[in-house]
């Protein structure tokens, strides 16, 4: 993929979309506007930075929509 590319998807495919599609929910109760957290059983994924950076407060792990896919999927990119 081009640089450009890259960036494009970066921009328009959001994290709260890659959590839906891996069956992720949203926990309204535990979320507010900026930061929106996501579970999957025990699993826990917090949304911020408008829809484009995650975090995961179990662990180390962090940072955008590529990395996101990287950490469920155990593949990269």
């Amino acid at each position: 993929m081009k640089k450009l590319q890259v960036e494009e998807l970066r921009e328009k495919v959001g994290c709260g979309a890659v959590l839906e599609q891996a069956g992720f929910s949203i926990d309204v109760k535990e979320s507010t506007r900026r930061a929106v957290k996501h579970r999957r059983g025990p699993e826990i994924i917090i949304v911020n930075h408008e829809g484009k950076g995650w975090f995961d407060p179990l662990s180390d792990a962090k940072g955008d929509v590529f990395t996101l896919v990287e950490h469920l999927d155990g593949t990269r990119f």
